[in-house]
């Protein structure tokens, strides 16, 4: 077996592995109650140049979504918001 034909066999594995698990994904983020986007798509994978651009948009990204989150949590433990304002 040359390399190259180990190359062609591995392929369609990988992307099976990829197709399941965008697939396991995509259901697991449409049944959360709270969903986190940040806007980092400036930043490439291995592209660690940008880490702290891609911190804090994901830092704005969680205040946004905290009215939601408390929403969520108050629906989840009714007490929440009384202990919150207790500290």
């Amino acid at each position: 077996m040359t390399f190259y034909s180990l190359i062609r066999i591995t392929t369609p594995a990988l992307s099976l592995d990829r197709i399941m698990y965008n697939k396991i994904s995509q259901l697991t983020i449409a049944r959360a109650d709270v969903v986190i986007k940040p806007k980092v798509n400036f930043v490439g994978s291995a592209d660690f140049s940008q880490r702290n651009e891609a911190i804090l948009e994901g830092e704005r990204a969680a205040m946004a979504a905290m009215p939601r989150s408390n929403e969520v949590l108050g629906r989840y433990y009714p007490n929440f918001h009384k202990r919150r304002q207790q500290q």
